[in-house]
This record gives C-alpha cells, structure tokens and sequence, in this order.
C-alpha cells in the first residue's frame, strides 16, 4: 500500500486534497491535515436542540453538550466510524479513510493524518495518550505524541481488526480475524501466535498479561455460533471457552469488556450476557430489539449500541438497563450500525458509525458525564 496513510473527513462539502500532500513524506501531522476538513455547519444528531455539531473556522469539528446530554453530527463524517478509544484528556476515532483525534474529551475534533483513502482504520488502542496504535487493512500505525503524528510500524500485517494490552509492553493484534500478534517492545517487533483456526475473532479484551480474551464466532454462511478463546501464558496457548446457549442460528460475539468486579461481559447477535466464573457459566444481562453493535465497559458501567441507532446502559454491572436517549437520534427505519464505542475514564461516553442520513457516510457522538 502506499506509504502515505491518511484521513478523509468531509464536512458537507465533499473531502479536498492537493498534489503538494500527496508527494510529501511519509509522516502523517495533524497540522498538516487540517485542510480535509470542510467549514459548515452540520445538522445536529441530539436529542437536544441546545446540543449542536459545528465545524468552526478553524477546521474543527465541535461537539459540544451539557451534562448527560448527547450532541454529534450524522451524515457529516466522510465514512463511517469502526472504533473509539480515549485516554484522560485524549479521544481518538477511525474508520474508513478517517482517522481524528480530540485533545479535550470530544469536544473538538481534528483530523490526524492526511486526505488518502487507501488505509481502511478498523481498530484503535492506547495504554496512554502517548503510546496509541491504530490498526487497519495491511497496517499498523504507532503514535507517541498524543496522535498528532503516526509511523507505521513492522512488517505489513493483513486487517488488524482488533487491539488490545495491559501496557506498553504487553500489546496484542488481532490479524484478520484468525491470527494473533503479540509485542512486548512497545511495537518494534511482533511474535505470531497460535489460536483456533475455526474461530473468527475480533472481539479482544483481558484483566492482565495473563488472562486475555478473544471473541467471534465459529461457522459460515447462515450457520454460525458464537466462539471465545482464553489465554492464561500470554498467549503462547489458546482454549476453547464455553458460550452462552442462544438459540440464534447466526450467534457470533460483537465485542467484548470486563466490569469493575470482574465479570466479562459479552455481545451476543441479540443480547448481552456476562460470566463471573471464566466462562463456565453464563448470565443473560439484557435483551434487545436487533442485533448488537458493540459494548463497553468502565467501572460499574455497560454501555450497548444496537443496530438501528439505539443505545441501552447500565450503572450497576447490568442488573438494571435505561434506554439511553440517543435512541432518538436515528431512524431505526435506517437499520445503521454503531460499532465504535468507549466510555472515557471521566465518565464521557462516545459513539460512532454510519450515517441514517447520508448512505456511506459516518456519525460521530459524545454524551457529556
């Protein structure tokens, strides 16, 4: 793929690059990508009429919002959202083409590499606001200033479709969804590991080097059942976990995430479930009207994205569920998908994924604490 990696955010007026970008160096400078950002003002996706998106003169997305309340933008992002991470003041999303970063907790929001939509991002992961990774198709990208810059790192690797780790040392890359790679050098090299051939996995999550996740499912075409892997050597060794009983003939798990007591929490095709013992049994937490998107955990907290733009969320570990009011932001008529989401350790909830309004487009929300 071409050594220039870039982001390709479009703000109504369509994404803007020039000759001069695409023959500069490798080094991809949110300074220098400011200009893939359009000035207009976007139609707001909140409940709230007082929360709008704008796009200010200075080539910032603006997301701003009160307390408990959502603002963000639908149909304004170039391409639709994968993955969310955010550490303290720092939230970086990407997607397709995309790549942005928010030094303040969402509120605004610069891109961070330049217009190329040859790199497809599909996962992102930091153990700080200086050591974030962004993985995508034949790529892995390293950033170590905030992601304001990004250097590819390795050897190309196929889609890296999942990132997870315990720190710095201690990271781990899901490869096309079959494979696993693991860095203890804070990404200079990368050892292949072995894992279940028939598991299809993108799903990461663990508690320590010792104890780490993988799920997906098992299965093609219309037959499939959801799969989970267990390493407990880091990684060196991988086995099979049992799975929750659907009944679904097409299950798979969409995400995965662990409370503050210690329960590993699951997204099932239709329903969340969650596991105190290592997976010998399992506890249907929540139900739900279409097919999961994604889940995230922080602290006592769960968070469900569900296709058709609504969210469901929990604050005692899942014994009770609200409908978050997000759920009215979208058609669900549109039937889009939310698979990027993360709640922030200040207690700030971010989401993203396709646009109800504009086919092939992007949103991208923040719910203030």
């Amino acid at each position: 793929m071409p050594a220039r990696l870039a982001l390709c955010l479009a703000l109504l007026g369509g994404c803007r690059s020039d000759q001069a970008g695409r023959d500069a160096a490798p080094r991809a400078s949110a300074s220098t990508a400011t200009s893939a950002l359009a000035s207009a003002s976007p139609a707001p996706a909140s409940a709230s009429a007082s929360a709008s998106a704008s796009a200010a003169a200075s080539s910032e997305l603006v997301l701003p919002g009160a307390s408990g309340r959502w603002s963000g933008t639908d149909g304004d992002v170039s391409a639709p959202m994968t993955a969310l991470w955010s550490s303290r003041d720092l939230v970086v999303a990407v997607g397709s083409g995309v790549v942005l970063r928010s030094p303040d907790r969402g509120e605004h929001w610069k891109s961070a590499l330049e217009p190329n939509s040859d790199f497809r991002a599909l996962s992102v992961w930091g153990s700080s606001p200086d050591d974030v990774y962004v993985g995508g198709n034949y790529a892995l990208l390293h950033s170590t200033d905030g992601a304001r810059t990004f250097e590819p790192l390795g050897e190309p690797m196929a889609d890296v479709c999942g990132l997870w780790g315990s720190g710095p040392n201690d990271v781990y890359a899901v490869v096309l969804g079959r494979r696993v790679r693991h860095s203890n050098d804070r990404g200079r090299t990368w050892q292949k590991l072995g894992n279940d051939p028939a598991l299809r996995a993108c799903a990461i999550a663990g508690t320590g080097a010792n104890d780490v996740w993988l799920g997906g499912h098992a299965g093609t075409g219309y037959e499939t059942t959801a799969a989970l892997a267990h390493t407990t050597d880091g990684g060196k060794t991988w086995k099979r976990a049992s799975v929750a009983t659907t009944g679904d003939k097409t299950e798979g798990i969409a995400g995965l995430c662990f409370t503050a007591s210690g329960t590993l929490v699951a997204a099932y095709a239709r329903g969340v479930w969650g596991t105190t013992d290592g997976a010998r049994t399992w506890r249907r937490l929540l139900d739900v009207p279409s097919r999961t998107s994604a889940v995230a955990c922080r602290g006592r907290t769960i968070v469900v994205t569900v296709h058709g733009g609504a969210l469901r969320r929990s604050t005692d570990e899942g014994a009770t569920w609200s409908a978050d009011e997000l759920a009215g932001s979208f058609d669900p008529s549109a039937s889009i998908g939310l698979p990027a989401l993360f709640v922030g350790d200040g207690g700030e909830t971010y989401a993203g994924g396709e646009s109800a309004k504009r086919p092939a487009a992007g949103s991208l929300l923040r719910r203030a604490p």
